[in-house]
């Protein structure tokens, strides 16, 4: 379930709050996901030519259509704003205000001077998780880096820091929504890291170890995906892992979130971002492997394609998996030899878009301490909290879809509770 598009016009002056998201064109989920497969998909092409036909349009009307995650907040703003709800940026919020044991607002800024704002039906943080604060990381999910983050840049945890101040209770805090990326130049400071989950799941394509050895089903879940490249990297050097692929790859799919020319391989190439070699043994010298392994690992890969099963990690069983893929890649979607030079590798890392751990509620949204006891007045939803769903993330919107929810639990128990009534 997704948002339709949204006119970012619509917004008027607020529309430059709005930041910016991975899919920055008029186009469904559904198309998007078809739009690396223009070279050999005719229905591709198609809509390539509708997407474009949406693009003048819009230049026409003077609309400026956006999609995914960036149309839903668009449509959520809108909404906030036509019912007249007081928006304030650059007004972070330093402490909670605590009187006679129960949280009666917050401590902020208002032109640059401490202020006041009190709250008398409780305080609602959704401020949130600590994707980048490097000191957190380090405490609860140590091997990780803010670097590797697509977080927004205020996902820096004071708040849970601050409840915790309080009494809050925490739990899964070594938890995050994982999704590897590959830090191609100049991605670095972009605000979408290039993410590698369709990348290692196509044919021609696989995921080695520092060691040159395969480890994992390189489809489906990105999530379990980092975790599983984590879990390794605490035996033997995996982090970053490569991507090992060749030029049948090259020739027909998208390689960090751009076509791979000639060119751009080239360029990539004298950066020291992608490697490069005529035969397997050449790749493995300028990755550092050890030329033996890596042949082995690939012959064994190749082998598997052979035989349409990947007897090791049976990757393609799954319909995630083949969804991953390429439909038009047969007899599998995502098994395809790596055997035509020149062969490539990039590195990739264990990436997230957000931590997945936080201050513990109770069925109201009310914070707890650690004894069960409630902390009166203060309330929390989103990933400033732990996840209503445990240590399993079930997909996309896992984080989105609960911080909706429970922000309406929050505010109608508040409001009963100022009434006097029982929820």
């Amino acid at each position: 379930m997704v948002a339709e598009l949204f006119d970012l016009n619509q917004l008027g002056p607020w529309k430059a709050k709005l930041r910016p998201g991975f899919l920055m064109m008029p186009a469904t989920l559904e198309e998007a996901m078809l739009m690396p497969r223009i070279r050999f998909m005719g229905r591709a092409r198609r809509v390539m030519f509708k997407v474009a036909l949406r693009v003048i349009a819009g230049s026409v009307t003077r609309k400026r259509l956006v999609a995914a995650g960036m149309a839903l907040q668009g449509w959520m703003l809108q909404a906030s704003l036509r019912a007249g709800v007081d928006i304030r940026t650059d007004a972070p919020v330093s402490e909670l205000i605590v009187e006679n044991q129960e949280v009666k607002g917050v401590l902020t800024v208002k032109d640059g001077k401490p202020w006041r704002v009190g709250a008398r039906l409780g305080v609602l943080v959704n401020a949130g998780g600590f994707a980048h604060n490097q000191r957190m990381r380090d405490q609860y999910i140590p091997g990780t880096s803010t670097a590797w983050s697509g977080a927004a840049p205020g996902d820096t945890g004071e708040m849970i820091e601050e409840m915790m101040r309080h009494g809050a209770a925490i739990a899964q805090m070594d938890e995050r929504v994982g999704n590897q990326n590959t830090l191609s130049p100049g991605s670095e400071t972009a605000f979408i890291r290039p993410g590698a989950q369709g990348m290692t799941a196509a044919p021609h394509a696989i995921l080695v170890d520092q060691g040159g050895v395969r480890y994992m089903n390189e489809g489906g879940s990105y999530v379990a995906y980092c975790k599983g490249m984590l879990e390794r990297n605490k035996v033997v050097p995996a982090v970053p892992s490569w991507m090992i692929f060749d030029s049948q790859y090259t020739r027909r799919y998208m390689l960090a979130g751009a076509m791979p020319s000639r060119k751009k391989l080239q360029r990539w190439h004298e950066a020291g971002y992608l490697k490069r070699g005529d035969s397997i043994a050449a790749l493995a010298a300028e990755t550092g492997i050890d030329p033996q392994v890596l042949a082995a690992t690939v012959a064994r890969f190749n082998g598997f394609v052979a035989q349409n099963h990947d007897a090791d990690f049976h990757r393609g069983e799954r319909a995630y998996d083949r969804w991953l893929g390429d439909p038009t890649h047969r007899p599998s979607e995502t098994l395809g030899t790596i055997e035509k030079g020149p062969f490539y590798a990039v590195p990739v890392y264990p990436g997230d878009v957000g931590t997945y751990g936080g201050v513990v509620t109770d069925e109201h949204a009310r914070v707890l301490r650690e004894d069960g006891s409630v902390i009166p007045g203060l309330y929390a939803t989103g990933v400033s909290t732990a996840s209503v769903m445990g240590r399993v993330y079930p997909g996309a919107g896992s984080s989105v879809g609960p911080s909706f929810v429970w922000g309406y639990v929050a505010a109608k128990h508040a409001l009963h509770r100022c009434a006097g009534l029982t929820v």
